[in-house]
């Protein structure tokens, strides 16, 4: 599977003064009955996925972060985006520049308990996902996804 390791769009503007970790991260778009798979977490809710370690391939983590989050076992299809955003973490109080890699996956069966206590998932419309996912990054890649695939 082709990837793409330049950003298409940036959001987010960086503040003067800030110095930003580079952090590399890979989401799922998974649409199942014509309702996305997102992630709930004590910040909100975001796309299934997260930060690529060591020397995982994109899909790895990808398949990694989603056994972890969901307990799910999941066949990625398709490239999608790779998206830059500024942003802060509450969580881990940093700011990084995190360059997003979107793939389109699909589930097929919850194989695992998943060891990420406080995430759990619910399945939104397209529409709803666009307007609770708290990072604009991945809200733009839904709505892209929406608009590609009406």
């Amino acid at each position: 599977m082709e990837t793409y390791t330049e950003p298409s769009l940036t959001f987010g503007e960086p503040i003067t003064g800030i110095d930003y970790e580079k952090r590399r991260a890979a989401f799922a778009i998974i649409v199942k009955d014509g309702k996305i798979a997102v992630v709930h977490t004590p910040t909100g809710y975001s796309l299934p996925g997260g930060t690529i370690e060591g020397g995982e391939t994109d899909q790895e983590a990808l398949i990694r972060e989603i056994d972890e989050e969901l307990g799910w076992t999941v066949a990625i299809t398709d490239f999608l985006y790779v998206i830059d955003q500024y942003h802060y973490s509450e969580t881990q109080e940093k700011y990084y520049l995190t360059t997003g890699k979107f793939f389109e996956a699909k589930y097929f069966a919850t194989t695992a308990v998943p060891i990420e206590e406080d995430h759990t998932y619910a399945w939104l419309t397209l529409n709803k996902a666009e307007a609770e996912l708290k990072p604009e990054y991945m809200r733009w890649a839904v709505q892209q996804y929406r608009m590609n695939n009406e």
